[in-house]
């Protein structure tokens, strides 16, 4: 469980898999996904920067995920993030809090089709 109020539900998706047609070997269908697990994170908007306007609202452009403990989470899995399938970007690090030195897992989310 996640530190305290703010934290929200991140659903890990697995594909199904659809028959090749041409070779008839399974492959990843990710339009029938189905959930494997779903965890609890702090969700951080990640937005583009606006220098040249400063009237102008950034962009969110992705989102920043911190987790508990390590999950089962790698650099080719798609995560729902409030209701929006992602995926995810770069590799997951291990991240420690300055504060209290707990250790955490980073997970950066990106906001291309999925």
């Amino acid at each position: 469980m996640i530190w305290g109020a703010g934290s929200e539900p991140v659903e890990v998706l697995a594909p199904g898999s659809t028959p090749d047609p041409y070779s008839g070997v399974d492959v990843e269908d990710w339009s029938t996904a189905t959930v494997s697990e779903t965890l609890l994170a702090l969700v951080e908007p990640v937005s583009s920067s606006e220098p040249d306007n400063l009237d102008r609202q950034a962009v969110i452009t992705g989102y920043r995920l911190y987790f508990d403990g390590e999950p089962s989470i790698g650099r080719l899995s798609r995560l729902r993030v409030r209701g929006q399938v992602r995926r995810v970007s770069g590799e997951p690090a291990v991240w420690r809090t300055p504060v209290t030195g707990r250790a955490r897992t980073v997970v950066e989310v990106s906001l291309t089709n999925a």
